[in-house]
This record gives C-alpha cells, structure tokens and sequence, in this order.
C-alpha cells in the first residue's frame, strides 16, 4: 500500500503537481471519487487541505490526480519539510489513505510576502 511522491517546490509558486494514484503497485481507478490531499507538519498539524473541485482535478485517466497551488496557498508558510498524503472516498467502497511523502517547501527570494495577490 506504500506509494510515496516526494515533492519540492517554492513558497509563492503558482504551479500544477501530478500525482498518479495506485494501490499494491497498481494504478487505482478514481471515477467519481472524493478526493482530499492535506499537507501537515508533525509539530504544527495541517497547514493546507486541498479537495475534488477545490485544488484538486482527476485526470482523464481516471488513475491520477492534479494539485493546482496558487501563490496563495503557500507564500506565507514558513519553508521546511512538511509531509502530504491523499485520501480516495469511493461510494459503496472502503476509504483509502494513499501515503504520498515529503513536501519540501522552499524559500523564494523573488517573492515577498507582501506580494499576495
């Protein structure tokens, strides 16, 4: 059940994360399922939540998903490691907890947190 993504971006950037979705090895099929992918520290809890139709798109496939961040999102996040992981709700099946890995959030040096849109 182990699937880890580990993922590094920069505090502020706008930018669209992929992230292809499987079980055992094997890709999942989300047709019409709930989608929620939360970022958390251990020490501080969850920083940002993201849901089908609020950040998060499934793709075509069917067996991945897109994470749209905005500037936003993470400007204003202190840069660490943070970890992230994506729960799959299907209607009329079990709910699975699908681990995904490290966010390393990076400083940027061109954005200011003055600049929030």
């Amino acid at each position: 059940m182990t699937n880890y993504n580990d993922i590094s971006f920069c505090a502020g950037e706008d930018i669209d994360i992929n992230i292809p979705i499987t079980l055992n090895g094997s890709p999942l099929n989300i047709e019409g399922a709930t989608v929620t992918w939360k970022m958390y520290h251990t020490l501080t809890g969850v920083v940002l939540t993201k849901t089908t139709g609020n950040g998060i798109t499934i793709n075509e496939d069917n067996e991945s998903i897109t994470i749209n961040f905005t500037k936003a999102d993470t400007l204003t996040l202190i840069p660490l490691t943070y970890y992230h992981e994506v729960r799959i709700a299907q209607s009329g099946a079990e709910n699975v907890l699908i681990p995904q890995g490290r966010l390393q959030l990076n400083r940027s040096y061109t954005l200011m947190p003055t600049e929030v849109e």
